[in-house]
């Protein structure tokens, strides 16, 4: 798909993405986001911060050139 998938359904898609995770993240409660998770090399983690370095990093540091490269 990335050798001919028009850009515009990148859009779409990351758009739908976006506003999917929007929404979850407004709904749920303040606690939920101040619960641990054992995440794998590093431990227990709040899933709020869980959260911001999946966004500031995964995305940005990986998804973000992989576009870039596509376009």
């Amino acid at each position: 798909m990335w050798a001919d998938a028009p850009a515009s359904a990148f859009k779409i898609a990351l758009d739908a993405a976006a506003a999917g995770n929007t929404f979850v993240i407004h709904n749920l409660q303040p606690d939920v986001l101040w619960r641990t998770l054992p995440i794998f090399g590093f431990g227990e983690m709040p899933l709020a911060v869980f959260l911001m370095v999946n966004y500031k990093n995964h995305i940005t540091d990986m998804h973000i050139p992989q576009l870039r490269n596509y376009l």
